[in-house]
This record gives structure tokens, C-alpha cells and sequence, in this order.
């Protein structure tokens, strides 16, 4: 007996028993999925509590810090694609209306809105290659994010206000993840064309959203790649600006590289649907379409969120110290715990009493040393721990020990 999906489970030509031969590509695709969103949540929670610390913080690592948090995001927001793909693309969280709705105007948002990020680190950065005096004011750049947001979300605020708008939002087998579909509530004869050009007004409106930003960024990098090939490099200051331009650099570069598959399937979709041919390109091959659909907006997209942090780990020096040290320092503890699990057991092998020991790590002395060679004083500081030592009159002598903390 078939199963039975709530009404806003739809497919438009494809159905799970169409990709039963390309299983292995969904769960491939999910398998990716999976690992942005364990290693991709991670990196980015580290990568934003980093330049969350920072005290004055310059204008990259203000955007920074809002490109992680959106990345950040990003990893958290896929997972019911992830689930759906390694499920046979059984609708599973998708089964929810609301969460079909959330998920869309979440994901298409963060998109967006991490492109702009993107788009103001590239300019601001290649302005500041270009024109070294100018001045770029961060407060405005920064502001500029609210009112673009804003834009981002006026289509969705629209379709819900409007009462001659109905707007619902469906899953699709045939793309893995849930879509939004809006008809107008007209009577007359031109309901249709009017309901086929706000269609039209509303794919061209989110195409630009992607198109523009993505061409301004391509722009932009390479202005600053063939600007940088020029700029000296002998002091440390010059050397400064060259590595960090070309730690933004890289940046761009890994956000052209994911995004430029989502953006030629775009281009390709707004030439099926707005020039009158007899073969589109979308049209060849449906079940291939489906998975680059799919591939293209949440698999890459995803993989972009989770490649940012690798490259702030070995581009900028200070996080790579600070996440090495955090590795140190827990090494260390871990270590210092066995150490002292392996002496006890050594203990109690020898048949040596058991030594209760009053840790007190706030404690601390100064002591001074003479020395007749030097003739001079010195200070040590230390740590001292008094150990109490039982003895067979039930007296206790007190002990003192010196350790060093460093974790």
C-alpha cells in the first residue's frame, strides 16, 4: 500500500522510484551534509568566539565575526536536507508545513545574506589595495547589513500581508528540499498573465539577489589579484597587508568556486522559462537536474560555511595560535590526569599509604635565594600544596611541594 503524504509533499514528473539507480548520489550528498554539519558547527563556533574576543576589532574581522555567525548557521540550518537525502528522500522533517516554511526563508536568507558579506569584504578590501589612503567607513558598512536584510526578506513579508496573494510552501522529491509557491487571487480573465509575470518578477528578483553580488565579487577579486602581483612586499607592514589581502583573497575565491554551479543552473533556468525553445537545457535530463539542483544550492553552499574557518586557521596567525593552544592546554590536562592515575596504581603496587593531598592552586609564596657567586638576590615564585602524612602516633607533619601550572 502506498504511503500517504500530506497535501504539501508534491512532486512535478519524478518520484522516489525514479532515483533508484542514483541512490549512491544522495547519499553521497548527504554523507557531506553530515560533515558540515559536525565539522562545519565546530570550526565556525570557534572561529566566532575568536573574533567575538577580539577588543578592537578592525573592519575584516568585524565581517569576520558576522561570517562565521552566518556560516555558523548555515551548517545547523541543512540538516533536514541532509536527513531527506540519506533517506531516500523521504520528506521526514519536511513533513511539517512550518518547517518547510522556516527552512525556506532561513536557508534562502543566510544565502543571501552571507554572499553580501562576502561582496562588502571583497570591495572594502580591494578599495583599501587600490586606494591605500582613502578612507572606508566602517560604521556605514557595517549599518549597510539591516536594510539589505531587509530586501532579503521583503518578498516573504509581502506574499504573507497581501491578501491577494495566497502563499504556501511545499517539499519536492524531485529537489530534496522544500520550495515556496504563491498564486494570485484573481477572477477575471488576466488572473493567469498576471499570476505568470509576478512569477517572472519574482525569479528575476532572486536570480539578481545571487547574479549581481556574485559578478561584483568576481570583479573585485580579480582587480585585487592583479593589484597585489604589483605591491612591494619588503617591510613588515607591506608584508602585513599582502597577507591579509590575500587571506580575503582566498576567500572569494572559495565562495566563487561554491557558488558558481547554483549560479549557472539559475542562468540556465532563466533561459528555459523566458526564450521560447523547443529543447531546453534543464529538459535534457531530469533525474541529473534534480540531483545538481540540490547539489548546487545546499551541498556547496554548505561546504562553503564549513571551508571558511579552515582557511582563517591557516591564514591568520593569531587563531591558528589560539586554536593550538587550546589543543596544548587541553593535551596538557588530559595528560597531567593519567600521569596522576598511573603514580596512584604505582602506589598502591609498592604498597605505599595512600597520601591525602589539599590542592590549593591560589596559593603562592615568594622565597629568596642568596647566591655568593652572583652576589645578588633573586625571587623564585612557586606553588606550594601542603601534604598531610599520617604517622603511627596520629600525628601530621605538613610537607611542602612545588608544582607549576601552566593550563
Amino acid at each position: 500500500m502506498a504511503r500517504v503524504y500530506p497535501e504539501h509533499v508534491l512532486s512535478i514528473g519524478l518520484t522516489q522510484s525514479n532515483f533508484t539507480n542514483t541512490q549512491w548520489v544522495d547519499k553521497v550528498s548527504g554523507s557531506i551534509l553530515l560533515f558540515c554539519l559536525v565539522f562545519g558547527t565546530t570550526s565556525n563556533v570557534l572561529a566566532l568566539v575568536y573574533f567575538v574576543r577580539i577588543t578592537s576589532k578592525s573592519l575584516a574581522e568585524k565581517l569576520y565575526s558576522a561570517i562565521s555567525f552566518f556560516d555558523l548557521t548555515i551548517s545547523i540550518v541543512q540538516t533536514p536536507v541532509m536527513i531527506s537525502l540519506l533517506c531516500n528522500r523521504e520528506p521526514m522533517m519536511f513533513l511539517s508545513r512550518a518547517v518547510c516554511g522556516i527552512w525556506i526563508v532561513l536557508f534562502e536568507y543566510l544565502q543571501r545574506i552571507s554572499i553580501y558579506m562576502i561582496v562588502l569584504l571583497s570591495v572594502t578590501r580591494t578599495l583599501a589595495i587600490v586606494r591605500p589612503f582613502a578612507e572606508i567607513k566602517e560604521r556605514v558598512v557595517m549599518i549597510s547589513v539591516i536594510p539589505y536584510s531587509l530586501f532579503l526578506l521583503a518578498d516573504v513579508l509581502i506574499g504573507v500581508s497581501t491578501p491577494q496573494i495566497d502563499q504556501t510552501f511545499y517539499y519536492l522529491f524531485d529537489f530534496g528540499y522544500a520550495i515556496k509557491g504563491f498564486h494570485l487571487k484573481l477572477e477575471d480573465s488576466r488572473g493567469l498573465k498576471v499570476q505568470i509575470a509576478f512569477m517572472d518578477i519574482q525569479n528575476l528578483i532572486h536570480s539578481l539577489q545571487v547574479v549581481i553580488p556574485s559578478i561584483v565579487v568576481f570583479v573585485s577579486f580579480v582587480v585585487a589579484l592583479i593589484k597585489l602581483s604589483s605591491l612591494p612586499t619588503q617591510t613588515s607592514s607591506q608584508k602585513k597587508l599582502h597577507r591579509a589581502s590575500m587571506t580575503i583573497s582566498l576567500a572569494t575565491a572559495a565562495f566563487l568556486t561554491c557558488n558558481i554551479p547554483f549560479f549557472v543552473m539559475l542562468s540556465f533556468e532563466f533561459y528555459d522559462s523566458n526564450i521560447e525553445n523547443k529543447n531546453p537545457v534543464l529538459g535534457r535530463s531530469p533525474i541529473a537536474v534534480a540531483h545538481l539542483w540540490s547539489i548546487s544550492k545546499v551541498v556547496f553552499v554548505s561546504l562553503n560555511a564549513s571551508i571558511n574557518p579552515v582557511l582563517y586557521f591557516f591564514r591568520i596567525r593569531r587563531f591558528k595560535r589560539w586554536i593550538l593552544s587550546l589543543a596544548i592546554c587541553r593535551k596538557m590536562k588530559i595528560g597531567n590526569g593519567q600521569e596522576t592515575l598511573s603514580e596512584s596504581k604505582a602506589d598502591q603496587e609498592l604498597g605505599s599509604p595512600s597520601i591525602p593531598v589539599n590542592v590549593n592552586r591560589h596559593s603562592t609564596v615568594q622565597m629568596k635565594l642568596s647566591g655568593k657567586q652572583s652576589g645578588q638576590n633573586q625571587k623564585l615564585r612557586s606553588t606550594r600544596r601542603p601534604i598531610n602524612i599520617p604517622n603511627n602516633n596520629d600525628q601530621r607533619h605538613s610537607a611542602v611541594i612545588n608544582c607549576n601550572s601552566n593550563c
